[in-house]
């Protein structure tokens, strides 16, 4: 049997071709696992709530007296991912502070409670965009704070510690005008003068529930 040249060069690039379409395949199958397993290995996007060392305090923005602390009555969630050990992102956050209790020692003076005719009588903030700098240890949080129903669109400058115990501490301070949220200036005390700016600061400490390690490679 006699094969022109024609044909034998048509056979060589057919199992050229074929050749080729393995390898490609073969490419992109081990490329695709090594960014999977690596993404996976580096990466965890974590949920995350407050604990105990989270404070919250309420002051007059001129000459800082403070109205109260606040720890028993605060609740904090949210999400963040961690990349190479590191916080990268902050998928998520909430915050609630309950202003309903009238005691001192639970919590705000009757002077901050703004309106008691207000069925919902809280702070609460919610996030919708943010961006971490982890060079800085700086997270620009914005979204939504809301002040016993009437929301204004804001934005925190929260700075963040790494601790060694899994944990990571938040904090950041931000002026508030009452007018802003159709609430009347308040004291501090009875002959204090009424302000109408007073100031949120917050000292979050956050961690994973579950205690899920971050990154397992990096014990290894």
């Amino acid at each position: 049997m006699i094969i022109t040249n024609q044909a034998f060069n048509q056979k060589i690039m057919k199992v050229i071709n074929i050749n080729t379409t393995i390898t490609v395949k073969l490419f992109s199958l081990t490329l695709a696992l090594i960014l999977l397993t690596g993404f996976q290995e580096l990466s965890a996007q974590l949920f995350f709530a407050n604990i105990e060392g989270s404070q919250v305090k309420i002051s007059g923005s001129k000459n800082n007296m403070q109205f109260a602390p606040i720890t028993n009555r605060f609740s904090c969630e949210g999400k963040f991912t961690m990349i190479n050990g590191e916080l990268q992102f902050l998928n998520a956050l909430k915050f609630n502070l309950s202003l309903n209790s009238k005691s001192k020692d639970q919590g705000l003076v009757n002077t901050m409670v703004l309106n008691t005719a207000q069925p919902q009588n809280d702070i609460s903030f919610e996030l919708t965009h943010s961006m971490v700098l982890p060079e800085l240890n700086l997270i620009h949080a914005i979204g939504y704070l809301n002040i016993q129903g009437v929301k204004t669109r804001v934005d925190f400058r929260l700075d963040y510690i790494e601790n060694n115990n899994e944990t990571i501490t938040v904090m950041g301070k931000r002026l508030i005008k009452l007018s802003d949220y159709k609430k009347n200036p308040i004291s501090i005390f009875e002959d204090a003068k009424k302000q109408d700016i007073i100031q949120l600061d917050l000292k979050l400490v956050i961690k994973n529930p579950a205690k899920i390690e971050y990154i397992a490679a990096l014990a290894k």
